[in-house]
């Protein structure tokens, strides 16, 4: 009786006029990629190290500002940094107008001891990026199958995605060097499959798809799908039409990258750079079993999508399309995902990340399936379409969820700002989730060994304790990161009279109380993202790569353990 009733309402609901017309499903499905996207954009203000690569983006268009220079700093396109400048300077000016600065220097200073304060632009940008994905891809799918019941089905696949929800939150490159790397893509289709403005259509793919690469350069392999893509429609190889276009790519990648890395190009791909290179030994790969790996990575993460979209092209390879021109493009499409997947489990990093740009095609395909098994199962269409909408969100709306609960690395600093005067000396096992600046006891510490470090905040700080800044010595920032915890922790205690400790950790394994055998350290207050327990294993971080979020039902919040130790005489 409960299933019937919902199932009448849900059938009054969905037959309404309103509900179907495809414009406000569309609209619906966007909105929800919005909300999905921009949920706690602010998590972890002002600390800017909740994610490395965030710091590395976000203080590329910084520096732009405060050295004046056009080029980047870290691997990151300068696209990302260009593009935060004009809002960079809208916020200077609003703050300059409240009141909240006076000055330039007053900017300086406030982003010096809040070194995350202007982290929300990246993020907001980064959402933006990935909320026009969600549109990108409707059209794309009108181009590709000239079906919007299928577009709107992918399009929701896009919006729930959790690799492209989980991307778009953080201030990272990759949201805009997808979007653009579908512009790229419906344009190459528009090239082969419209009579009118094939040049031009053509030309404008190649521009997108260097601005993708000007986001992100392995956004820049999407280049190969835009030539298959072109073969397998029967265009010529050589034509001028692709000349003018390898050109114009050549040109643009050229100057993208310059401005990125400078004149070296082959910097990006220098497995010996640990700045920037990204290849890797094809062996290590092999050792590290990297395709299982990533095979589960993909499963865990967007499963739902993933077999829909193998299913789609295991029916295509078997033959159940007819043959036609269009259809053969299929083909470029299916071996692009492909070469994709092989490059992250062969000579790039086994991130997910770095096959972004495939897996945001998978919608296409997945909702062609989704789209085809409802329309052959019509009776059973309502329990069908809730459970592939509850399967297919799952992830991203419980991962907000969680982001939504205060994380301990604010449930900490809350404890010390209110139980630890700023004067007394605190150490740190761990910068990234604390993010206090230094005061000047502990910057003089920490330059004996590294002179430029703290420079900034030594002439714009100097002896006064501003918001966000006290005296805490992050023992790795004055030590050797090659030193166990407790043997940073006894270098840091010989040259600093630290009080209190601040522990971070992922497992018990890695707690400091743990790894103490003198007594020394009483427990002044703990704080867990998995409720009571303390798991002996690493635990999922949920801003990090997707790799390392799952499984979701351990965590009860975002952030690491905490343990506030009193440090005995």
């Amino acid at each position: 009786m409960l299933f019937r009733n919902l199932r009448n309402f849900l059938r009054n609901i969905l037959t309404k006029p309103v509900f179907r017309q495809p414009k406000y499903i569309l609209l619906a499905i966007i909105t929800l990629g919005f909300l999905l996207r921009i949920n706690n954009l602010t998590i972890g203000f002002p600390i800017l190290f909740v994610s490395n690569d965030e710091a590395i983006y976000h203080q590329s268009a910084l520096n732009m500002l405060a050295e004046k220079t056009p080029f980047t700093i870290g691997n990151y396109g300068p696209l990302g940094a260009y593009l935060q400048i004009p809002f960079l300077l809208l916020a200077f000016s609003v703050l300059l107008l409240t009141g909240k600065i006076h000055s330039v220097q007053d900017m300086e200073f406030l982003l010096v001891t809040q070194e995350g304060y202007m982290l929300f632009i990246p993020r907001i940008i980064s959402a933006m990026f990935g909320t026009l994905s969600i549109i990108a891809i409707y059209l794309l799918c009108v181009e590709l199958f000239k079906n919007r019941k299928i577009a709107l089905w992918a399009s929701f696949f896009a919006a729930v995605s959790f690799n492209l929800v989980h991307i778009s939150h953080l201030a990272r490159g990759w949201s805009g060097a997808i979007f653009f790397s579908l512009l790229a893509t419906l344009f190459v289709l528009r090239s082969v499959l419209k009579r009118n403005h094939a040049l031009r259509n053509l030309l404008l793919s190649v521009f997108f798809a260097s601005i993708a690469f000007g986001f992100h350069q392995i956004a820049g392999i999407v280049i190969l799908l835009v030539g298959l893509i072109r073969i397998f429609a029967g265009k010529k190889i050589i034509s001028i039409h692709h000349i003018f276009g390898a050109l114009l790519w050549l040109f643009l990648v050229l100057v993208l990258n310059y401005f990125s890395v400078g004149g070296n190009f082959l910097k990006i791909i220098d497995p010996a750079n640990p700045t920037v290179g990204l290849l890797k030994n094809p062996l290590i790969s092999l050792r590290e079993m990297s395709v299982p790996r990533m095979t589960k990575d993909f499963f865990l993460t967007d499963g739902l999508i993933v077999i829909l979209t193998a299913v789609f092209f295991i029916k295509f390879i078997l033959g159940r399309f007819e043959k036609s021109r269009d259809k053969r493009i299929l083909f470029a499409f299916l071996i692009f995902i492909i070469f994709n997947f092989s490059l992250i489990v062969s000579i790039f990093p086994p991130f997910l990340r770095y096959s972004l740009v495939g897996i945001s095609l998978l919608p296409l395909f997945a909702g062609f399936e989704a789209a085809n098994l409802i329309e052959r199962y019509k009776m059973l269409r309502i329990p069908f379409t809730v459970f592939i909408i509850f399967v297919a969100s799952f992830n991203s709306i419980y991962w907000n969820l969680l982001l939504l609960r205060e994380p301990t690395f604010v449930q900490v600093r809350k404890w010390v700002d209110k139980n630890i005067d700023i004067r007394i000396p605190i150490a740190s096992t761990e910068k990234r989730a604390l993010g206090y600046v230094s005061g000047t006891d502990a910057r003089k510490i920490i330059r004996l060994n590294n002179k430029s470090y703290y420079m900034r905040a030594e002439k714009l700080v100097g002896k006064s304790y501003p918001i966000n800044v006290r005296e805490v010595l992050y023992i790795y920032d004055y030590s050797n990161k090659s030193l166990s915890k407790m043997e940073a922790f006894e270098k840091a205690k010989a040259v600093f009279p630290v009080r209190y400790v601040v522990d971070s950790y992922l497992g018990s394994d890695g707690r400091l109380l743990n790894l103490d055998k003198t007594g020394r350290f009483e427990l002044a207050a703990h704080f867990s993202p998995t409720k009571n327990s303390i798991y002996d294993g690493k635990i999922p971080e949920l801003l990090v790569d997707t790799h390392y979020v799952f499984p979701l039902f351990i965590m009860d919040r975002a952030g690491p353990y905490f343990d506030v130790l009193k440090v005995g005489r």
